[in-house]
């Protein structure tokens, strides 16, 4: 991963090369089974999901999901430490060119 940064500040101004991924190559790349992607993606019973769509995941015509390997990663290596992984979210949203003035 590439990290662009502002000559004004310490916070990224973007992050470049991010690699969507399908779902069977989300769960080959970390190890994880598909059952564990979907519970992380839609939730199960009570506990609400852990990945956002439009950051963490996004919709491909209505029924095909990509996944943002660089937030799934940050995520895996962030559990314990929820702060660090929010900013992860927050820097790649702003990121995104629709989020540039």
């Amino acid at each position: 991963m590439t990290v662009v940064k502002s000559s004004q500040s310490k916070e990224p101004l973007f992050y470049c090369m991010n690699q969507f991924l399908t779902s069977k190559q989300t769960c080959e790349q970390f190890s994880i089974s598909r059952s564990t992607l979907k519970k992380w993606r839609i939730g199960l019973g009570p506990i609400s999901p852990i990945l956002i769509e439009g950051a963490h995941w996004y919709r491909i015509d209505g029924k095909d999901c990509r996944f943002n390997s660089q937030l799934i990663e940050d995520f895996l290596l962030n559990q314990n430490n929820p702060t660090a992984h929010q900013r992860a979210i927050e820097n790649y949203l702003r990121s995104l060119p629709s989020s540039q003035s």
